[in-house]
């Protein structure tokens, strides 16, 4: 997916990250508007190749706001493969944890954008 500055994006409208089954990540910040969930969406900026931030913000409430980040948005990432299957998993050193099967990775007809569908798994 694009270099390392470059964030993923995925619709957070909701608490749906947080809640939903199937979460998908998009490489292009614009497409949020496009697909109508600007209101609040989560932000994965690496910053280094393994150590994602998950920060939060939002768009359609002028003025456009976001989360301030601390150490507890900086989380280790872990991308495994069992059998013919990926998983990416995402802790940080407070017990905080998410775990993703890859289901595919797909390019969609908005600006050359790619799109990463993830099933959660609930550890």
């Amino acid at each position: 997916m694009g270099d390392k500055s470059s964030p993923l994006i995925a619709d957070n409208t909701d608490s749906l990250f947080y809640k939903s089954d199937t979460v998908t990540l998009y490489d292009n910040h614009g497409i949020s508007y496009s697909l109508g969930f600007c209101e609040i969406i989560d932000i994965f900026s690496f910053h280094k190749w393994n150590t994602p931030v998950i920060g939060k913000s939002q768009h359609c409430i002028e003025p456009s706001s976001g989360k301030v980040l601390s150490e507890k948005d900086y989380f280790n990432l872990s991308i495994l493969k069992k059998k013919d299957k990926y998983f990416l998993l995402f802790k940080n050193d407070f017990g905080k944890s998410y775990t993703f099967e890859v289901i595919r990775i797909s390019k969609i007809d908005y600006g050359n954008t790619k799109a990463i569908v993830l099933k959660r798994i609930n550890d």
